[in-house]
């Protein structure tokens, strides 16, 4: 009299993933100043505005903002780099069955069988986990594209406030400041100063 059994295998699949893309911007600082004197302002409106030296080396401002984004200004190379990252563990579980008729087949057969479709299912699972990582992968740069204009008009408050200490101190140079009038009509900056030489 035959009898059916069932096999039953159980693995998991998990793919570590460290997901990264950052975009670099060029600095051009206009020389109202000397370039030493116009990095020490652009030095001192970044750490008013919460960056941190590098303790390995003090060109390097960093700051990570709302977004996540870690923005890094390098006063030597006149670059500023804007780097997303994401660290993460995906994973999943197989399960196979395989079941045999004792009048046809032996245990050994079957667990043979199952065990090849346990290492399918595996393949199988593998591969549509390099699928989310790149799909991960994909919606992170997006994420980071998406906000260049927003971290352009940040860079641009930031010069903004460098290039107007720096038309300040300049104007110093040139005589007495009698005064300064600053205003924002419109989204439009404007500086008045009244020297007297």
């Amino acid at each position: 009299m035959s009898q059916i059994y069932h096999i039953q295998l159980k693995s998991s699949v998990s793919e570590h993933c460290d997901l990264s893309d950052e975009v670099v911007h060029k600095l051009n600082l206009t020389p109202i100043l000397e370039q030493e004197a116009m990095l020490n302002i652009l030095k001192s409106v970044l750490l008013a505005d919460d960056y941190t030296e590098s303790k390995s080396n003090p060109n390097q401002l960093t700051k990570v903002n709302e977004r996540d984004e870690q923005v890094t200004f390098d006063l030597e190379a006149l670059e500023i780099k804007v780097a997303v990252s994401e660290s993460q563990t995906l994973s999943t579980t197989i399960e196979v069955r395989q079941s045999y008729d004792t009048d046809f087949d032996t245990r050994s057969n079957a667990q043979a069988q199952a065990q090849q479709k346990l290492e399918a299912e595996k393949s199988l699972a593998q591969a549509k986990l390099k699928s989310e990582m790149s799909s991960k992968q994909q919606k992170l740069t997006q994420k980071l594209n998406d906000n260049l204009a927003l971290q352009q008009r940040e860079f641009n408050q930031l010069m903004q406030q460098v290039y107007a200490e720096s038309i300040k101190q300049k104007a110093g140079q040139m005589g007495e400041v009698m005064e300064v009038n600053e205003s924002t009509v419109d989204g439009q900056y404007e500086l008045v100063i009244k020297v007297e030489c």
